[in-house]
């Protein structure tokens, strides 16, 4: 249950709006029956920002309340919304924690409450009764009743009635893309706001969409369709709330390249943002979340690369502040791919032991420190960067691997760099590194590793700094490479 909540008053807004405390409501037996608000902050000025946030200072005169005129349209919106649901609480996360004011430094009350109520986020949106979302408006002034444009034309074979009564999976499938158009599809903490949500209410420039965890459906059309909560995954989502989180833990690599490249206002929220989602699932399969990464599938999970086609030099590269050890992708900061999915897999690495250290009370998101002890084959390689123009005059850079002890000839290793912002330009010429095999699928002849480089060679310690991968027929050059155990922070 969040700490506070927006006590909206009558439906006929007769009385303003105030803040209210949760501990008070529940020693006072109220039922606390609550909508939330899934919006983008944007990039408000001051005076907007003053309005749409509670602070220290302003948190007596928000429980005092809150005139309807002094908020911004999405927010007087979601008001609205919910006192026509005859819904009495409303939580708004920029109203009902705590934020730093504009013109006044962090304080210690605001981290300790971000902190705290960040840690609940997966409560938050599965308790609510239903979560509104301004699916069309880019900021808090844009609103959630905007002007619609109507449905493209893009179902084949007949039109949107006909498409809903013989409820083709295409139309299905369309619905889906639909719900999660628009700027909040571009929005990192979207995400698991929309994945944690019981009940939907979006409100998008095509039309008011409703979403449950069986249905969705259009506000104009005659029958609701089985949901696909997103149409990239091609999950079916039924009811029980198990079915969801164990297709969202099946398919996290396909969860992580979703969320991997939206947007976020501090780059430091990369793992918090999608931490209340890892908490759901992790309460599901009492599996181990670290870092971004779970226990039982971390050899897996470590094998995560920078998405080169959809991120331009300046955008892949190193989080400025530390947020996670480097093996993990909550260090980078731009869209992340995995690859090599599917069975059959064989290991010959095994991870020997693993630890981490939140920096806060929420443990599943930004980490102050961590590392990986792994015992895995490892051979030293030298990698050859050099500059490529495409035809369309984009510069890509291109490697080749080749043996220390034997130069001239190519390793067949196809290797993907981390930091795509400072990697290119420093990394240019022949560089030695360290690459470590961890994963071999056997049926596509494919190898996958991780390329190192050290920070204490004494103490076996090293750092990532890179993906590889192997696919060809021939000789593998790390075949028979010693195994070596080493610490990875």
């Amino acid at each position: 249950m969040p700490r506070r909540l927006i006590d909206v008053q009558p439906a006929d807004g007769s009385v303003d709006a105030r803040l209210v405390l949760t501990d008070d409501l529940r020693s006072n037996g109220a039922r606390l029956s609550y909508t939330t608000l899934s919006h983008c902050w944007g990039q408000p000025d001051t005076a907007t920002r003053h309005a749409m946030i509670t602070t220290p200072g302003s948190l007596p005169l928000r429980l005092a309340g809150i005139s309807l005129q002094s908020l911004p349209r999405t927010f007087q919106d979601a008001i609205t919304i919910t006192r026509e649901l005859r819904i009495r609480y409303l939580w708004i996360d920029s109203l009902c924690i705590l934020q730093q004011s504009p013109t006044e430094a962090a304080d210690h009350e605001t981290l300790k409450d971000w902190d705290e109520e960040s840690e609940n986020m997966n409560s938050i949106y599965e308790e609510a009764e239903i979560c509104i979302i301004a699916a069309a408006s880019d900021n808090p002034a844009g609103g959630c009743f905007v002007q619609t444009i109507g449905m493209p034309p893009r179902v084949t074979g007949g039109n949107w009635k006909s498409c809903f009564e013989h409820e083709s999976l295409e139309c299905r499938r369309t619905l889906a893309e639909f719900a999660q158009s628009g700027p909040l599809a571009r929005r990192a903490w979207c995400l698991q706001e929309r994945f944690l949500s019981r009940r939907i209410l979006h409100y998008t420039e095509y039309g008011m969409l409703w979403e449950c965890l069986s249905a969705i459906k259009l506000d104009d059309s005659i029958a609701s369709t089985p949901l696909y909560k997103s149409a990239s995954f091609g999950w079916q989502l039924l009811p029980e709330k198990s079915n969801w989180l164990a297709g969202a833990y099946k398919d996290w690599h396909k969860v992580i390249q979703e969320y991997t490249p939206r947007s976020l206002t501090k780059d430091t929220d990369r793992l918090s943002a999608i931490s209340g989602l890892a908490k759901g699932i992790a309460n599901l399969t009492e599996d181990t979340y670290v870092a971004g990464l779970w226990l039982s599938k971390i050899l897996d999970d470590l094998l995560w690369h920078c998405d080169v086609q959809n991120c331009g030099t300046g955008i892949c590269a190193r989080q400025q502040s530390y947020i996670a050890p480097s093996w993990s992708w909550g260090a980078l900061k731009g869209p992340v791919l995995y690859s090599g999915w599917g069975d059959g897999h064989r290991y010959p690495a095994r991870l020997l032991s693993h630890a981490v250290i939140p920096s806060g009370r929420n443990t599943l998101g930004s980490q102050r420190s961590g590392h990986i002890w792994i015992a895995a084959p490892m051979k030293k390689i030298c990698i050859v960067f050099w500059k490529y123009k495409t035809e369309k005059g984009e510069t890509l850079y291109l490697c080749n691997v080749a043996e220390i002890d034997a130069p001239k000839r190519k390793t067949n290793l196809k290797a993907f760099m981390d930091d795509r912002r400072d990697g290119p330009s420093n990394w240019e010429g022949c560089h030695t590194m360290w690459c470590i095999w961890l994963r071999e699928t056997p049926e596509a002849n494919r190898k996958d590793g991780l390329l190192l480089l050290p920070v204490s060679l004494k103490t076996y310690t090293f750092r990532r700094v890179g993906y590889f991968n192997w696919w060809h027929n021939g000789e593998f050059c790390m075949e028979n490479s010693k195994v070596q155990k080493v610490r990875i922070i």
